[in-house]
């Protein structure tokens, strides 16, 4: 299996967010049983959290799903990993736990 990438290395730098607010990023077109990973690296006092909504329109229908994470990654880090069997656009959004300041990069991989 080739393995493709969106952004071949962790973001540029690092972005951060406080309080209640959010940052949203738009992935993408993704193609149906291609396996999604997202990868996040922090600082040592950030607990960033995040959800990853697929939204989709198939024969005049729109739908979608939402995936949560917090820190499935380690050191208070999400991760995801996953494959769906539908092409949808895909939009990840990222927040602070708690409320606090969090501060990441995260790295978005295809195979």
């Amino acid at each position: 299996m080739s393995k493709l990438s969106i952004y071949g290395s962790y973001s540029f730098g690092f972005q951060c967010v406080a309080g209640q607010t959010s940052n949203s990023y738009q992935l993408g077109w993704i193609p149906a049983d291609i396996a999604i990973t997202i990868d996040f690296e922090s600082d040592d006092t950030s607990d960033p959290i995040a959800t990853l909504s697929s939204i989709q329109f198939e024969n005049f229908n729109a739908g979608g799903e939402r995936f949560n994470s917090d820190d499935e990654g380690g050191n208070l880090n999400p991760y995801f990993r996953m494959m769906k069997p539908y092409a949808a656009n895909w939009v990840l959004t990222v927040g602070a736990a708690d409320g606090g300041v969090a501060c990441y990069s995260f790295k978005v991989t295809l195979q």
